[in-house]
């Protein structure tokens, strides 16, 4: 656990969505990390995301960690892309009236990432993006939630249903269309024994993406269960953040 001195504020976006908004009492820097979890339901409170807001508040960078509205569905619970993606444009929009008119930068996990490339329009204010096992292509993964027979029937139903229009969103979702014109320095870390987001994902996404480096996780899963690949992750995308910021790794200390 490390040590920081911090203020806190959640604000509500659109539906259910939120913002935590975390800032360092030690210094008035306008710059701030854009957290997109997973869509799990732990989100901004699990292990990763608590790691990963110490290590960037204890340097001086503020953190903002977005909550996604959820729909359930069959008795499965999700997180609408359309919706989502609706709630980022909004934290963007808040940022401002926050007075973060500095450096913005970006970590994405899985579902994070889909977010992130429906809304291309802020690319050019991304100065650095860091992505986890991201989910260019969410289709398949609902293939292993939801039976055939129903993914059929929310298509033919386009947007008359809740479940028909969270459908629909995947089907227009512009991933990989976005991925061609995001410019900015972006590392994708990604376990090659991924089992819920394959890891031909992130290497076509860097093969479509001008500006990006993979960075293979040999052997882990989605959900980086050994140790090691955990802290692997965490403290990569800490230095590479903290190096697009001209801060050493060594500003938090653990």
């Amino acid at each position: 656990m490390i040590d920081v001195s911090m203020r806190t504020e959640t604000f509500t976006l659109n539906a259910s969505s939120e913002v935590l908004v975390q800032r360092p009492w030690s210094t008035e820097s306008n710059s701030v990390v854009l957290c997109l979890p997973g869509d799990s339901p732990s989100g901004w409170s699990s292990k990763t995301w608590v790691s990963l807001g110490e290590r960037f508040l204890s340097a001086g960078i503020a953190v903002a960690s977005l909550k996604y509205p959820r729909l359930t569905v069959e008795g499965v619970d999700l997180c609408p892309l359309n919706q989502s993606a609706d709630a980022w444009e909004n934290l963007w929009r808040l940022l401002n009236e926050l007075g973060f008119s500095s450096k913005r930068f970006v970590v994405a996990s899985s579902f994070g990432a889909a977010v992130l490339l429906e809304r291309p329009e802020f690319f050019e204010k991304i100065e650095t993006v860091c992505l986890k096992s991201p989910a260019v292509d969410l289709l398949p993964a609902y293939l292993g939630d939801f039976r055939y027979e129903e993914m059929r029937r929310w298509a033919q139903s386009g947007d008359k249903s809740p479940a028909g229009e969270a459908f629909t969103a995947l089907l227009k979702a512009k991933g990989y269309e976005s991925a061609v014109s995001l410019d900015a320095p972006t590392f994708v870390l990604h376990g090659t024994s991924d089992e819920i987001v394959p890891f031909s994902q992130a290497e076509l996404f860097c093969a479509i993406a001008p500006n990006s480096q993979l960075i293979p996780i040999h052997d882990a899963d989605h959900r980086l269960s050994a140790e090691a690949d955990w802290e692997m992750v965490v403290s990569e995308i800490t230095r590479l953040i903290l190096k697009s910021e001209n801060k050493s790794p060594s500003t938090y200390k653990e």
